[in-house]
């Protein structure tokens, strides 16, 4: 049953792979690596949910999309030339967790509710990304 149910998942997400959302999707991607560099990310702090210019879950999905394409799309040049940048910004999304204080400060690791829905939140990622690596991935073909 849970197999069943984790294939009718990766069918509605392969069908979520429309034109018009990778197109919105790269645009907040975009706006996320400007965020990292802007606050200046360090991985051994996390953030406050509300740094982001959009949805967690939003950036989230957007990554995953992207990431998606990327390891079936590489003869697409943007692809290939940002698929290794996605892998590498997408796992810094678990650094950013909600915070009971709604302020956008930076926080230490040293809270362990924070801390474990990081390490959580970053084996998923990782999880996914290999996933993707293994199942997916087409190597460019040289025209």
């Amino acid at each position: 049953m849970k197999k069943e149910n984790t294939l009718a998942a990766l069918e509605k997400f392969f069908k979520s792979l429309t034109t018009r959302n990778l197109l919105n999707d790269s645009k907040i991607f975009i706006a996320y690596v400007e965020i990292i560099h802007k606050i200046k990310f360090n991985e051994d702090i996390i953030y406050s949910v509300k740094e982001l210019s959009h949805k967690k879950d939003r950036v989230n999905l957007a990554f995953k999309r992207l990431i998606a394409m990327g390891n079936t799309s590489q003869d697409d040049d943007w692809y290939y030339k940002n698929l290794p940048i996605l892998e590498k910004y997408f796992p810094t999304i678990a650094n950013f967790q909600n915070k009971k204080n709604k302020n956008s400060a930076v926080f230490a690791k040293s809270d362990l509710k924070d801390a474990q829905a990081w390490s959580l939140e970053s084996y998923k990622i990782n999880e996914f990304i290999k996933f993707m690596r293994e199942h997916y991935f087409k190597k460019r073909r040289k025209k």
